[in-house]
């Protein structure tokens, strides 16, 4: 059975218009690299929500390991719990320190576990140089790959990217495209990017 399921997905933000996405059929399997690729308001991000499970489709289903993922009208605290997704806000903590935004999604259980794991996670997207540094002094870039460092930090087993490339220049997004690559196969995660 394929990880995620998309059956007649639609979800339009403005009423007879084409304004998101129409009948969307997909079924992809686990360890892949998927890219929706498509000009600005095309639906690449309305799409990445409606699978993580942060907007209602109009009709249709996604299923993620064949059950119906659910949507905020069913889920107090939308998205789905074996995924994350990374915005283009990123949703980073701009005041406090780069460890400190990975670090903090990881339950103070074992301590040195915590700073371990957060210290590899730090070393593996090429981010230990920044650890004492406050996210709003960072490039970019450098916040796309604490956002990525963040969001891989509890291990989920599918990464959803909007637009991971766009705020970078095309050596570092080459860099970092391999280094998600990298990460993705090294978590057996599975990834899309918009």
């Amino acid at each position: 059975m394929p990880l995620i399921q998309l059956h007649n997905l639609t979800k339009n933000h403005l009423e007879h218009t084409h304004s998101g996405v129409s009948n969307i059929n997909l079924e992809i399997e686990r360890g892949q690299i998927v890219s929706i690729i498509g000009e600005s308001g095309s639906g690449k991000s309305t799409l990445l929500k409606l699978i993580y499970g942060t907007l209602l489709p109009q009709s249709g289903e996604v299923l993620f390991e064949g059950a119906q993922i659910m949507g905020p009208d069913e889920k107090l605290i939308p998205g789905h719990d074996k995924m994350k997704m990374v915005t283009q806000d990123f949703t980073l903590n701009l005041y406090a320190k780069v460890y400190d935004n990975i670090a903090g999604l990881i339950a103070n259980i074992n301590l040195a576990q915590k700073r371990e794991l957060t210290l590899q996670t730090m070393d593996f997207l090429r981010i230990s140089h920044l650890a004492d540094k406050r996210i709003v002094d960072l490039s970019g870039g450098e916040q796309q790959r604490v956002a990525i460092a963040r969001a891989v930090i509890t291990e989920p087993e599918v990464l959803l990217l909007d637009e991971p490339f766009s705020q970078i220049d095309a050596i570092l997004k080459k860099q970092l495209r391999d280094d998600v690559q990298r990460l993705a196969k090294y978590l057996n995660m599975m990834m899309y990017n918009a």
